[in-house]
């Protein structure tokens, strides 16, 4: 997982040390609280390549009366609201490749096995 830290710390690798560290840890700090505060007047937000951020509520879908065993009340449930994270096409084949590409390491390697026991037993 990729801490704020990494995320300034990579940045400042990949621009050949050209930016000041505290100047980037403020535009990230910018971009997240941006995040934050679209994400609160739920609105859409957009990465291209990346994926796409939407709030979801359920208050108008799920209203229902609830009994609490442990107090002995009736209580109305409102629904929940959550985030969700829709992937791009171009990030989802992205994925695809790096999963099928482990899977032939894995086969290969169960191939190798195999063929390794084979052979230990035709030596005994």
């Amino acid at each position: 997982m990729a801490s704020k830290k990494d995320i300034v710390n990579l940045i400042y690798e990949q621009c050949n040390k050209s930016i000041n560290v505290y100047d980037l840890k403020i535009v990230i700090d910018i971009i997240i609280n941006k995040c934050i505060q679209d994400i609160v007047d739920n609105q859409i937000i957009s990465v291209g390549n990346f994926g796409t951020l939407t709030t979801y509520n359920t208050f108008n879908k799920n209203k229902r009366i609830l009994y609490n065993v442990n107090t002995k009340k009736m209580f109305e449930y409102k629904g929940y609201e959550s985030v969700r994270f829709h992937i791009s096409e171009s990030f989802n084949n992205l994925l695809r490749e790096k999963i099928l590409f482990l899977m032939e390491l894995k086969k290969e390697a169960e191939e190798k096995k195999s063929l390794d026991k084979s052979l230990k037993r035709s030596k005994s």
